[in-house]
């Protein structure tokens, strides 16, 4: 087990049941205790948790954490199968819009050997990461989320319809039962509609912790993306929605 796998493991449980020995970590995740106080260490620089008398905390809540802090530990696999999917689809010369989130962050580390490439996001950390490489790269401005390191406002709606692109890959918070993904506000609905609206190809990058379990607000149906990637197993009657509707399921 990598140490992402246990990290995810450790928070999970911490979550579910507030504290644990670190010698009950160590046994949750079939490792030795060595092992676990090196993870509980890179969680604690994180901000994560906390040690007490040998007994490890949650800092806090962890639905107040910062999100990426937390979510880059979940499903981290997952995420770079389909970032690795992902890529495919992106040629030499593209411009390129990526949607905020940690998905759509595992791809920016694999943009390096792409030439001529240009990428537009509202993220901070993937623009940090894409300006490392040879590619132009695009911030959209606006007001920043300070816990997600990513511009949501008006302004960063009317910076994005400023462009045209070839592809769109695009991040979700939630989808519900009906097959809708959702944003958690308001500028977010708009800001995923609109980086959808400017590209000739619409990806959706979502791992199956996102399905059942909608955000806020509903943004479109799944089948207006021209390719859905995800390790979910869908349904037949979903799969015959998704595909009459003119979409496509990439599973990794």
């Amino acid at each position: 087990m990598e140490s992402f796998d246990r990290e995810n493991i450790i928070l999970e449980y911490l979550k579910n049941n507030i504290n644990s020995s670190i010698e009950n970590l160590a046994k949750i995740c079939n490792s030795s205790t060595m092992t676990i106080r090196r993870d509980l260490k890179r969680l604690q620089k994180s901000n994560v948790m906390e040690q007490r008398n040998g007994i490890v905390y949650l800092k806090k809540d962890i639905s107040l954490l910062p999100p990426y802090v937390y979510r880059k530990t979940l499903y981290k696999k997952t995420k770079q199968a389909m970032a690795l999917k992902a890529l495919e689809f992106i040629n030499d010369g593209d411009v390129i819009i990526l949607d905020a989130g940690t998905s759509c962050m595992e791809l920016s580390y694999l943009l390096n050997n792409k030439k001529h490439l240009t990428v537009i996001t509202n993220d901070l950390d993937i623009a940090s990461i894409a300006s490392n490489y040879e590619i132009t790269v695009y911030i959209a401005g606006g007001k920043i989320e300070n816990r997600n390191n990513c511009s949501s406002s008006i302004e960063t709606i009317e910076y994005i319809k400023r462009f045209r692109v070839s592809k769109a890959f695009i991040g979700t918070s939630g989808i519900t039962n009906d097959l809708y993904f959702c944003a958690n506000s308001s500028d977010k609905v708009e800001i995923k509609k609109s980086m959808m609206d400017i590209s000739n190809t619409t990806i959706l990058m979502a791992d199956s912790s996102k399905f059942d379990s909608a955000s806020i607000i509903s943004v479109r149906p799944l089948y207006d993306f021209d390719y859905i990637i995800t390790d979910k197993i869908f349904s037949n009657d979903e799969i015959n929605i998704i595909e009459k509707n003119g979409g496509k399921i990439l599973n990794v």
